[in-house]
């Protein structure tokens, strides 16, 4: 789980750590959550060129989990 303390938020920590996270990554693909209700999290993830791949529902009451996807280039 990645959270950002409020104070630090739009900074573009995130972005980093989630770009250091992809550089350990040893697929071609990428997948990431975040609630329907993270916005936030959605643009920052629609930034870094994710794209959406479906849902999980009965995680969290009445806010769906989206999953998010990135091929990652490994040449």
């Amino acid at each position: 789980m990645l959270m950002v303390h409020a104070d630090y938020r739009g900074n573009r920590i995130g972005e980093h750590i989630l770009r250091g996270l992809e550089e350990l990554c040893d697929t071609s693909k990428f997948y990431v959550t975040t609630n329907l209700s993270n916005h936030r999290m959605q643009r920052v993830l629609s930034r870094l060129g994710y794209r959406p791949a479906g849902y999980i529902h009965e995680l969290d009451p009445d806010d769906p989990e989206m999953v998010f996807v990135r091929d990652i280039d490994r040449t």
